[in-house]
């Protein structure tokens, strides 16, 4: 009778384990091969335009930049755990960054920073940051959010591949292109004549 009892209850706790992996697996997405061989095809059609935007009077489809910038976004908002999702974010996010492609620096900004928050150690995050401190200093002119971002850069990521960059941005904040481009050839010019008098 014991017998018995023991397994009735190894069988239905059989049943209960199935029924939660079952209710499990309905759960998960699983990536549809289809949906990165349409990303990839839009790539490949990018590309086409990246090379015709060479020619001054070339036309360029921008609608082909519109489409894959709308299946990179659906890809991570429906697989934002897939192995591919941090790559196609940062990816529409520098097609609103080209002057070719969407040029959207406001968007472009808010992408690289879904970048490296929801992705944080993927190897674009550093990136993500520097790149969006970047725009808010050259191209919006923000340079209180540059500050900020370009700061924050070099506190994560001090030895990172941008930080010589991220400091040479602090120190030319506000400066007009030709302001920052002569106090980089006297800082050189500092340099060099540093080292004949060490010598």
């Amino acid at each position: 009778m014991m017998f018995r009892k023991r397994l009735d209850r190894m069988k239905a706790n059989i049943w209960l384990a199935a029924f939660a992996a079952a209710v499990l697996f309905s759960c998960v997405k699983v990536k549809d091969s289809s949906e990165i061989e349409k990303i990839r095809s839009l790539e490949e059609k990018s590309k086409n335009e990246k090379l015709k935007a060479a020619d001054p009077k070339a036309m360029i489809d921008k609608a082909v930049y519109q489409d894959l910038f709308q299946a990179y976004i659906a890809f991570v908002e429906k697989y934002p755990d897939a192995s591919e999702s941090p790559e196609f974010l940062f990816q529409a996010a520098q097609l609103y960054n080209d002057t070719r492609g969407l040029d959207n620096k406001g968007k472009a900004i808010e992408l690289f920073t879904r970048t490296y928050t929801e992705y944080p150690d993927h190897e674009n995050a550093a990136l993500s940051m520097f790149l969006a401190g970047y725009i808010y200093a050259n191209d919006l002119r923000d340079e209180l959010k540059a500050e900020r971002i370009y700061k924050l850069y070099l506190e994560k990521y001090p030895s990172g591949k941008m930080a010589t960059s991220a400091k040479a941005e602090l120190k030319n904040l506000g400066k007009t292109d030709a302001e920052a481009l002569e106090s980089i050839q006297k800082e050189r010019t500092d340099s060099l004549s540093a080292d004949t008098t060490s010598r």
